[in-house]
Parts: C-alpha cells; structure tokens; sequence
C-alpha cells in the first residue's frame, strides 16, 4: 500500500511518501492475522528547486517480524538515513504468554539496541514480572548489572496502583503510595517520600468518567 503527500500548489511536488507492506500470520492453520512487515517512508525537500531531482532528506523504514501466535511482535527494526547517514534501532522483545489464565502479551523482556557509524552501539535491556492477577509486579531497568533500577507495585481488590518503590544499587529506597475511596473509584490521598500530597479537588461531574 503506498500513501504520497504533495504540495498544494500547480508543481504538485512531492512531499513525502510511504508504502507499507503487509503479511500473514496463519495461528494453528486456522486464523489468519495480517500485519505490518515492513514500513518505508521518505521525505523530501520542500524548498527544492527540481522537483524531478529531487532526492529524499531522510528515510525511515521500519520491519517487523518474529510475530507469535498471538500476534506480539517479538523484533522492531528501525533504519533512519539522512545526511549521508545511517541510524538503527533494533528491538527484541519477550513475552509471557499465560494460556492456563489467559494473561497472554506480557512483556517479560526488552532489548534494545542504538547503532551509528563510527559509534559504539548502546544496548539497553529492561525485564518485567507480573503477579497472579496478570498485573505488573515489577520493571527492572539494566538487570543484573551494578546499575539496575527496580519498581515493584503493588494493588488493591479493585486493580488499582497503591503503592510503587523504587529500589536500586547506590540509591536511597523510595516509596508513593495512594488510597482510595471504600468503592476503590476516586484517590483521596496520595504520600511519597516527602509525606502526604495535597489532594486535587473532585468535581463531582467529571468524576463519573
């Protein structure tokens, strides 16, 4: 499929432009389940002075793939070329999926990775839990290294947030935590590591969404 964007004037010049390419994912031979393969997109010099010769500025194309019976896409691939120069990111992602439970899409680890010429790549990978509920328990930032940082959440009978901690090497513990309302619909209080937070006023009408 391609889209294009011109100028709104007689020369029609050509301002950006994208084709994207779809496949299927068969699940069991049974379902079928297209999706975004890959994304090419380029954008073009409004100002140019030929517009037939006119090469891109910069160009993006993006890949999917490693698509699971479940439609998660376990790699990004991400391409940026401008200036005579190439940029890539690269994604890997891990999923739990909970089929007993039906918690299906949890992300339990993310890898990614920043490329450019004449540059070290720079990797990043952060890991997750998830409590019984399917809810997230905890995110961790560059695990197993001296420089990780952990967040553990914790809920209430109705699912909501009531308590966050951060912990990591080298950093002081630190905790928000909030209450709310007997029916579990409104916070009324809020206390982080400074004490309790002035309460923002509920307008009855817009409490109701």
């Amino acid at each position: 499929m391609r889209q294009e964007h011109y100028e709104a004037n007689n020369t029609r010049q050509l301002l950006n432009e994208q084709i994207n390419t779809y496949r299927d994912k068969s699940h069991y031979n049974k379902v079928h389940s297209p999706y975004l393969h890959r994304s090419k997109e380029r954008s073009y010099d409004f100002n140019a002075s030929d517009a037939s010769s006119n090469s891109p500025l910069i160009t993006v194309v993006t890949s999917q793939s490693n698509i699971d019976n479940y439609g998660n896409v376990g790699t990004i691939r991400i391409s940026t070329t401008g200036n005579n120069k190439i940029f890539s990111k690269v994604t890997k992602n891990t999923y739990s999926n909970d089929t007993t439970n039906w918690h299906l899409g949890r992300l339990s680890k993310a890898k990614v990775t920043h490329n450019a010429a004449n540059t070290p790549s720079i990797t990043r990978t952060s890991s997750f839990t998830y409590n019984s509920d399917g809810l997230l328990k905890s995110e961790t930032i560059a695990p197993n290294t001296n420089k990780s940082l952990t967040t553990t959440y914790e809920y209430d009978s109705f699912g909501n947030k009531t308590k966050s901690t951060i912990t990591g090497s080298g950093i002081v513990s630190r905790s928000t935590s909030v209450e709310y309302s007997t029916d579990g619909k409104f916070p009324v209080k809020t206390t982080n590591a400074l004490g309790p937070l002035k309460p923002k006023p509920l307008i009855p009408k817009q409490a109701m969404f």
